[in-house]
């Protein structure tokens, strides 16, 4: 993931390399070692830039016909998100990999070599229902209200051998 974190134009920082070399092991029989990732870090810490780079090594390294699913707070948050991580991949060396559709309701960038693609989704406890999924990445999950977006791309992932999900926040805020 060094690699792609140096084609972006910057590496990653020391715990951001040290999240995808953890969370980033594989077993013996090439499976990741971590069916669900979770991280929690401060605002503007650089999350968002790591999950960028965890979803493009899944769609180039990972074989074909990756799926990536991509979720925020909601859809709207789940679209600028995209929209800024479409934005960066189009600027660095990996633009000419890849291709983008931007359509409402068919927001992808399809990797044509492997048939990968990241793509995003709503936030709600139907989100990822009659997908199969390779990876899951709930965004901002401060935002949800309980596991039911998570529980939800769980089963889209169970006949993907090599399926992971991540979770990744900010702390959110106390209740009361």
């Amino acid at each position: 993931m060094a690699l792609l974190a140096q084609v972006m134009g910057q590496p990653l920082m020391p715990w951001q390399a040290k999240v995808a070399n953890v969370a980033g092991e594989v077993a013996a029989d090439g499976t990741p070692v971590y069916r669900e990732v979770r991280v929690t870090v401060p605002r503007q810490s650089g999350k968002t830039s790591l999950l960028l780079v965890v979803e493009v090594d899944r769609c180039v390294s990972w074989g074909a016909g990756q799926h990536v699913l991509y979720a925020a707070q909601d859809r709207n948050s789940s679209r600028m998100k995209w929209e800024e991580q479409a934005d960066l991949l189009g600027r660095t060396t990996l633009r000419s990999t890849m291709r983008v559709t931007r359509g409402s309701g068919r927001e992808a960038i399809v990797f044509p070599a492997t048939g990968s693609r990241i793509a995003i989704s709503a936030s709600g406890e139907t989100s990822g229902h009659g997908q199969t999924l390779d990876l899951g990445v709930i965004d901002e999950a401060f935002a949800q209200t309980d596991e039911r977006l998570a529980q939800s791309f769980r089963p889209a992932m169970m006949t993907r051998r090599s399926a992971q999900m991540w979770v990744v926040s900010t702390m959110g805020y106390p209740a009361g």
